[in-house]
């Protein structure tokens, strides 16, 4: 059937997930909410446990996990602008995680020099044990990537900067409010290389820590304690 059968688009900005669900309509499968829940072993939780607990100790907030890596180099927003979002946050008692592959590990450690107190997790986590992560979070700040959508799927709170890619296609699915772009003519380009673009990354560079900061205040607002009146 993929070779003889064709799903009619009612229009192309669709999220990818609702271009899927379309399959099952051609098929007959009765149309449902998609389920993306993620089953977490205990072991995964308990290593999470352990692991925060050597490297960070006790938190009285939850932390801010951060994954500055993305495989297209084009998706991943500047080191430095991480750096920035990194200190305003452990300024304000947040522990801040950088989280990711075992090869994104020096990336992270160069923005953790540039923010000192964040701590780099980056290569000590599987994939269960960074959903188990994410589950601990406050806020995740990711690009355009895998961290992205796990976060999604487990229901936290997402900041995430988008450029060369389009979020309407491949955005966290129906959380338009946790992205950001910088809103630039040439976007989306889907260039995979940095010598390609002949803007200066302006659709990442373009986004500032301010916003990314405003961004995740404004997700963590609902997590605050309210604010007792004096009489």
């Amino acid at each position: 059937m993929a070779y003889t059968h064709h799903v009619q688009l009612p229009t192309l900005a669709m999220h990818a997930v609702d271009r899927y669900l379309l399959v099952g309509d051609l098929l007959g499968f009765e149309r449902e909410a998609p389920d993306f829940s993620i089953p977490i072993r205990a072991e995964a939780e308990h290593r999470i446990d352990t692991l925060l607990l050597d490297h960070v100790g006790a938190m009285a907030k939850p932390p801010i996990v951060m994954t500055p890596a993305a495989l297209w180099e084009t998706k991943r927003w500047q080191p430095e602008g991480f750096a920035a979002v990194a200190r305003h946050f452990l300024g304000r008692g947040h522990p801040v995680l950088l989280a990711g592959a075992p090869n994104e590990a020096e990336e992270c450690r160069r923005i953790a020099a540039a923010a000192p107190g964040a701590v780099v997790l980056a290569g000590l986590t599987t994939l269960p044990e960074l959903a188990a992560l994410f589950r601990r979070s406050a806020v995740a700040v990711t690009n355009d990537s895998g961290p992205l959508h796990l976060t999604t799927a487990l229901g936290r709170a997402v900041v995430t900067m988008f450029g060369p890619t389009n979020p309407v296609w491949v955005g966290p699915y129906q959380r338009p409010e946790a992205i950001l772009s910088a809103g630039v003519a040439c976007s989306p380009c889907y260039l995979r290389d940095m010598a390609r673009c002949q803007h200066d990354h302006a659709c990442m560079r373009d986004i500032t820590p301010e916003r990314v900061i405003a961004a995740i205040e404004t997700q963590l607002a609902p997590l605050a304690p309210p604010v007792l009146s004096p009489d």
